[in-house]
């Protein structure tokens, strides 16, 4: 970097915003670079945004910085400050703290992926997911396995007891499947009292076939809602993926086969496709 590159970017004005965000005398700073006031790490951040406001153009972008402890969300303006004789002698910054907007942005990002009532994934989430598993099970040739299962007899409960009973019952149906299940699977509501499972990473049918054994044992302890306890069972349905010509929508497909199939065998148990 050459001399004159280095003393355009030499600090002549600070407000107390500046002070406040990274704590430092402002007289100090006045007419160092800003490579010296900002630290190397903000700097080089923002090196080549200023190296273009330096030849002239306008430059806005945001930018993640660290200081004070603190994370902040910049939105950052350069404006050239072009003289009579055409040369750019410095910029004139402008930075906005959008670090609020940003965390509601991301809230209401996650909101749109998020079922409101259990916590869980919702469709939107889970088709992302169901399709990633998928494509890494083509990759690697291991088998996935994807759970369909639903309440059984729910709408009895929502008829008998009220649409907030049935919230209730489906909520704990979400954390029973939800902690019968490694961190690794993810657990998301479909619709209703449909509920999914993506379960990756395991050496044999027999696992999966033990895991949907274990939920059906922890659905059927009695549900403690409101001052009554509610017992229910559930229906499950496996359909496994190796590595195949299969959509997401097709392996869904499969799964709610086997659900159904579970469902003639008189219910509280699982089917797996094809087998």
């Amino acid at each position: 970097m050459n001399q004159t590159f280095i003393s355009r970017l030499a600090q002549s004005f600070l407000n107390k915003t500046f002070h406040q965000w990274l704590d430092i005398d402002l007289e100090w700073a006045t007419g160092r670079h800003i490579r010296e006031v900002l630290g190397q790490a903000l700097y080089e951040q923002r090196q080549a945004q200023l190296q273009r406001a330096l030849h002239g153009e306008r430059v806005e972008f945001e930018v993640q910085s660290l200081s004070k402890g603190m994370l902040r969300h910049l939105h950052t303006t350069y404006i050239p400050d072009i003289w009579e004789d055409g040369l750019t002698h410095g910029t004139f910054t402008l930075s906005t703290d959008v670090t609020e907007l940003k965390r509601v942005e991301q809230e209401l990002r996650d909101l749109t992926r998020i079922d409101t009532l259990t916590g869980l994934p919702n469709r939107r989430q889970l088709d992302e997911q169901l399709e990633q598993a998928i494509l890494r099970s083509r990759r690697s040739g291991n088998a996935m396995a994807l759970m369909f299962l639903d309440v059984d007899h729910f709408k009895s409960i929502n008829d008998s007891k009220g649409h907030g009973v049935g919230d209730l019952v489906l909520c704990e149906f979400a954390k029973r499947i939800q902690s019968g299940i490694r961190a690794t699977d993810m657990a998301a509501r479909l619709a209703g009292d449909e509920f999914v499972i993506i379960l990756e990473n395991f050496n044999a049918v027999s696992e999966i076939e033990a895991v949907a054994s274990k939920l059906i044992d922890a659905t059927q302890v009695p549900m403690a809602v409101g001052d009554a306890e509610i017992s229910v069972t559930t229906s499950i349905g496996i359909a496994f993926y190796v590595a195949e010509e299969l959509t997401p929508n097709e392996l869904m497909a499969h799964a709610d086969k086997a659900l159904y199939r579970a469902k003639a065998a008189g219910r509280n148990t699982f089917s797996v496709y094809g087998k």
